[in-house]
């Protein structure tokens, strides 16, 4: 994910846990009082198939003896750790929950003999987690948000291997998308406790710009393979557009705010990135529109339980001070610290534009993109001009390829990388620049009828882990 404007809507259920987590051994013996609803009732899933338990890190690792926090993992009973794989999801700010039915299922299917011992971690601020909140602009309080990145990921997980497997002994790490990026920092900060990695739905090495065009590129390539599978839909997206084209058309969300125009079709966009999802997809659009026309009452319904609940409004500013620890947060994620980019934003949008103009694609003909509501709004990313001038003086610290390469090379750690054909978040493009520079120290491979859910829908997955 590249923008903020994609993390902040995809996710916006960020848990950001203010609570104080008990220390928790394997056991179910835990104090439902002080976790949040959704980690009670997630305990209470697993608890008979899963070992589970809480480590206790500093909050700020540049002060580790300040201030505490723990952070929640778990693995199948029974497991020997015959072959341990840490596995980092995407996000960022999703939780685990969920990953490990969608892999307990393809390896039935998949007829995975070979032991794959998969070991979860809720990421800081997600699902049984906990990441404290800073509030304000002081440096302190900016500084901590860099450790609820991938640099405080991957100590965390290193805290998680010693207390599971020891001091010495290494395992493999596996990433998807935000986890592939985080993947990445562990090859540059801890290389000797890894056996193998593999990511898939991220790259190292794409720019800025040639990010967020490639993006908005494949969104539109990837949209008329979507309609070549249901020719119908076209007319149906078209109608849809034309009616979203009025910022006026809006529409009450779950939690009672609003949404206008063009952004409701911004959940649509995001599915669209996601091979699975594509009927249920299909099944939105004739519902939204059943004939030549919109109806109204239907997109409604649609409105009220999608991911636009929470979502902040484009042509409305934001509140910092109700808002200032998760704008703080999500810029954090999108670009201050984890990657070296911008924000969608309109000159941004502009540019893309005028650039696939120049190579013969129409701004008309882009169905479905995520620059849409950005320009229909004239949006301005206040949050990127509001806390700017207080991370400048901070410095970043994005994973240095250098320093990746030279740690493969020199602790001979055998990498993979995965791509989809029909991943519209990070699209294949994106692999070149990273294809060129690591050469073959990285196994690249390219699926080509699977998007950015690739990761669990590939038996070669399964199989590689299993090597």
């Amino acid at each position: 994910m590249n923008s903020l404007k994609t993390i902040i809507f995809i996710f916006s259920i960020v848990v950001l846990l203010s609570v104080e987590c008990v220390y928790a051994s394997t056991t179910d013996l835990f104090d439902k009082s002080v976790v949040t609803n959704e980690c009670v009732t997630f305990i209470e899933k697993i608890k008979a198939d899963y070992e589970y338990g809480w480590i206790t890190v500093p909050r700020d690792y540049d002060f580790p003896e300040k201030h505490k926090i723990n952070i929640f993992y778990y693995y199948k009973k029974m497991s020997r750790f015959e072959n341990p794989v840490a596995f980092f999801n995407g996000g960022p700010q999703m939780s685990s929950h969920g990953v490990s039915v969608l892999f307990e299922s393809k390896i039935i299917k998949f007829d995975i003999k070979e032991a794959i011992d998969f070991i979860y971690i809720d990421q800081r601020g997600t699902g049984c987690s906990q990441y404290e909140v800073l509030t304000g602009v002081s440096s302190d309080a900016l500084n901590s948000y860099k450790w609820s990145t991938s640099l405080g990921v991957v100590r965390d997980a290193e805290t998680i291997r010693k207390k599971l497997l020891g001091e010495s002994r290494k395992w493999k790490i596996f990433g998807q998308s935000y986890g592939a990026y985080i993947v990445f920092r562990y090859l540059e900060l801890f290389p000797q406790s890894i056996l193998k990695a593999f990511t898939h739905g991220y790259a190292l090495g794409t720019s800025d710009m040639d990010g967020s065009y490639y993006r908005i590129l494949s969104q539109y390539e990837v949209t008329n393979k979507f309609i070549s599978f249901m020719p119908d839909l076209k007319e149906k997206l078209e109608t849809l557009n034309t009616y979203l084209s009025d910022s006026e058309k809006c529409f009450v969300t779950r939690d009672q705010s609003r949404a206008c125009g063009y952004e409701i079709l911004t959940p649509l966009v995001y599915m669209l990135g996601l091979r699975d999802k594509w009927l249920t997809l299909s099944s939105i659009i004739r519902d939204l529109v059943p004939n030549q026309n919109v109806d109204e009452n239907a997109l409604q319904r649609y409105i009220s339980k999608s991911y636009l609940t929470g979502f902040p409004k484009l042509n409305s500013s934001y509140s910092f001070d109700h808002n200032f620890e998760q704008s703080n947060l999500t810029l954090n994620f999108a670009g201050m610290f984890d990657w070296d980019n911008t924000p969608f934003d309109e000159i941004k949008c502009d540019t893309i534009y005028k650039q696939l103009e120049n190579n013969g694609i129409k701004k008309e003909a882009l169905i479905f993109n995520e620059c849409k509501p950005l320009l229909q709004f004239k949006y301005k990313d206040t949050v990127v001009s509001f806390l700017k001038p207080y991370l400048s003086g901070l410095g970043t610290r994005f994973v240095d390829p250098k320093i990746v390469k030279d740690h493969i090379v020199r602790f001979s750690i055998p990498v993979f990388s995965y791509a989809g054909g029909l991943d519209s978040f990070i699209p294949q493009y994106y692999f070149v620049k990273q294809k060129k520079y690591f050469a073959s120290l990285i196994k690249h491979k390219f699926f080509k009828e699977t998007g950015h859910d690739g990761f669990y829908l590939e038996r070669q997955v399964y199989l590689d882990l299993t090597m």
